[in-house]
């Protein structure tokens, strides 16, 4: 038995097939990986599948139907009646186009055939490359959800658990049961996730809670024909605060928070009432709460102040006066700034005693 044995061939770079699926993100070690291929050449080559027509039209019908693509055969040409579709080595492939933009020449890349004709065959390489090569963990995802979704239309499987059953010997259960929760978000939604617009941690998460999120919508907006764009709608405001946060944590922590908010909407009025007030009457949680509501109306405070500023000038003066008189801060540098100001552009000033 010999092991290793593939047929090779060289081919111009810009004729090899990417598909734009959602491998969008920049990897991490692309510039090291560009540097030491222009010093040291391409020590692994490019794994590319040699397709005929039928073949890459099955697997972009099936790349379309899991990603909502659109993807269009008729905008490849073949080479030789065939196409060749890199299947390994993306990285690889944009670190050669960069090399062949910067010196400004035409590159040909030697690739390694593999003997495959179905998107099965296809994505068990895949499967192959992420365990023997340590590739992202976002891109493990992909391969997996692709691998399941295809098993699913073939039969292979018929749910989750006879998936994870067979495919135990490949990853841990925790990798496969990550991959398959983030599979439950809408396609719109893992493509925002691989974009690195938030870490892939925090998107399993999300994926977790997509299940509670469609069923909030659905009470909420029953028969309505709009409940769609609203389910998108509610992932989008969420996906704007996820991304605002600074870490794993702080993005973990407002998932979390959004998960309780959403079962309480389930929950029975009197139930919630009654927590509420068990945890007040405890003196932690009323220490607690007390601390939460003064940064809050500490917030509001500020944003208040803040926007005085825009009102008129006597408007201006009365609300900091009030203002004065309920907190005892002084606000006379304030309102003579602002008097000054109005001074300068010939403005009606507002002037009354303590003003």
């Amino acid at each position: 038995m010999i092991f290793g044995q593939y047929e090779y061939m060289t081919i111009d770079i810009n004729k090899l097939i990417v598909f734009p699926q959602v491998r969008k993100v920049k990897n991490a070690k692309m510039d090291e990986i560009t540097n030491s291929i222009e010093d040291k050449g391409l020590i692994n080559p490019l794994d590319v599948a040699k397709l005929n027509y039928e073949e890459l039209k099955n697997y972009i019908d099936f790349l379309n139907q899991i990603w909502k693509k659109d993807i269009d055969i008729n905008s490849y040409q073949p080479l030789d009646g065939y196409y060749y579709v890199v299947i390994a080595g993306h990285t690889r492939l944009e670190s050669l186009k960069q090399i062949a933009k910067k010196k400004e020449v035409e590159v040909q890349s030697a690739v390694k055939l593999h003997n495959v004709k179905t998107s099965e065959e296809i994505l068990a390489i895949q499967l192959d490359e992420n365990i023997y090569m340590g590739t992202r963990i976002e891109e493990r995802a992909i391969a997996i959800i692709e691998t399941y979704r295809l098993g699913i239309i073939n039969n292979k499987w018929q749910d989750k658990t006879e998936f994870l059953q067979k495919n135990q010997d490949k990853f841990s259960r925790n990798i496969l049961n990550d991959a398959l929760v983030f599979a439950d978000l809408p396609s719109e939604v893992q493509e925002y996730v691989f974009s690195n617009n938030i870490p892939f941690a925090v998107g399993v998460e999300l994926g977790r809670i997509s299940p509670l999120i469609e069923e909030y919508e659905v009470n909420i907006n029953q028969a309505n024909e709009f409940l769609t764009e609203n389910i998108k709608m509610h992932y989008a405001v969420l996906l704007m605060r996820l991304q605002k946060a600074k870490s794993i944590k702080r993005g973990l922590s407002i998932i979390s928070n959004h998960s309780r908010g959403l079962k309480d909407h389930f929950r029975c009025e009197d139930d919630l009432q009654q927590e509420v007030i068990n945890w007040w009457q405890k003196g932690e949680g009323a220490e607690h709460q007390g601390e939460i509501y003064r940064r809050e109306l500490e917030k509001e405070y500020n944003n208040t102040v803040q926007g005085l500023t825009s009102m008129p000038f006597d408007y201006f003066v009365k609300l900091f006066n009030l203002d004065a008189n309920l907190t005892g801060k002084d606000h006379s540098e304030e309102v003579q700034a602002i008097k000054k100001l109005h001074s300068q552009y010939g403005k009606k000033i507002y002037n009354k005693e303590n003003s």
